[in-house]
């Protein structure tokens, strides 16, 4: 009877060890051979259910472990994904950009906000154009508003944008007069031929920029080798047209 108990007890240790080692994925073999010798050595024995209930809250744990890990390792990836998602350039540019010959008295803006929308306005004034009922002159004028697409790096000092849209006030060639002025309703011009810009940063070397750019930002070449500090470039690729940004230190 002693050695009955003794053979209950042995198989019993013998039993949880099979269930630890089966939890730990080490395989099926083993606690298969664990249960072949048990049966061998008593044909009534029983794992106890005790025995069955632990082997498998350790398998449970086991799988519950394994599904957990990877999610902490994506948990951690996130903040990176983030940082780069909120970068946003039309945030970092100079809320107003021009465009200008600096000769006569015309000139195209334009206010740009971080969503990348924009509302802007061409004028050109022709004094000497004056007639009955517009005494002081002519004035070529052109209120737009549109919106670019978002910004792609180009590298550390371009990025390139499409134009999404542009919507055009009046119709070109439409005129009516106010103020003994005569306006006359023109194309938004910087944006001739509008799909494809550039944007430049400060720092961005002179000679890797169209030189179709470089003719309108009255820039010192001779003692200048970069975009100065504090002057920001957007290109009409279409058009070569140039539009440049003052930030506040730079004015």
């Amino acid at each position: 009877m002693k050695m009955k108990r003794n053979l209950v007890k042995n198989l019993c240790v013998l039993s949880l060890c099979a269930g630890m080692i089966g939890a730990a994925g080490c395989g099926t073999q083993t606690a298969g051979s664990v249960s072949e010798e048990s049966s061998n050595m008593s044909g009534e024995y029983q794992e106890p259910a005790g025995n069955q209930e632990l082997s498998g809250n350790l398998e449970s744990s086991g799988d519950q472990k394994d599904s957990t890990a990877p999610e902490t390792s994506e948990e951690q990836k996130t903040p990176e994904v983030q940082e780069t998602q909120d970068e946003n350039i039309f945030a970092k540019l100079p809320s107003q950009f021009t465009f200008s010959s600096g000769a006569g008295a015309w000139a195209t803006t334009f206010e740009l906000s971080p969503d990348g929308t924009f509302t802007g306005q061409y004028q050109d004034s022709d004094m000497g154009d004056a007639g009955p009922g517009y005494e002081n002159g002519t004035v070529y004028i052109s209120q737009f508003s549109g919106k670019f697409t978002e910004p792609q790096k180009v590298d550390d000092y371009s990025y390139t944008m499409k134009l999404d849209h542009l919507d055009v006030q009046g119709t070109a060639g439409e005129e009516y007069i106010e103020d003994n002025v005569r306006y006359i309703y023109s194309e938004a011009y910087g944006f001739d031929d509008a799909d494809t810009f550039m944007i430049y940063l400060p720092g961005c070397p002179l000679k890797d920029l169209p030189e179709e750019f470089l003719s309108w930002t009255f820039i010192d070449r001779e003692t200048c080798q970069t975009m100065p500090d504090g002057m920001y470039g957007i290109y009409n690729q279409g058009g070569q047209e140039g539009f440049i940004g003052m930030d506040d230190n730079g004015q």
